[in-house]
């Protein structure tokens, strides 16, 4: 049994920025306008986080970051950092 074509699942997750600005329930194809701001340099950071991960963009040393926390079903999680060194921000 397929999904139905008419189906589409929404994800929404909070996001917070260093600003003290907090919103929840933001559509996740919506939160490229907060990583703007950290790319533009007028925030230092964004967290973005739901009930399984959570996802934090900022910049360091002229580097933009992103580290990401997923939570697995057993209670463990795993944590990764992303560093894109060519970009300068």
């Amino acid at each position: 049994m397929g999904k139905d074509k008419d189906f589409q699942e929404v994800r929404a997750v909070d996001i917070e920025l260093a600003s003290g600005y907090q919103e929840a329930c933001v559509l996740y194809e919506d939160i490229d306008k907060f990583i703007r701001l950290i790319d533009r340099g007028e925030e230092e950071f964004l967290i973005i986080d739901s009930a399984d991960s959570y996802l934090q963009f900022y910049g360091v040393d002229g580097w933009f970051v992103g580290e990401t926390r997923i939570n697995l079903p057993d209670g463990d999680f795993r944590t990764y950092e992303l560093v894109n060194q060519e970009k300068n921000i």
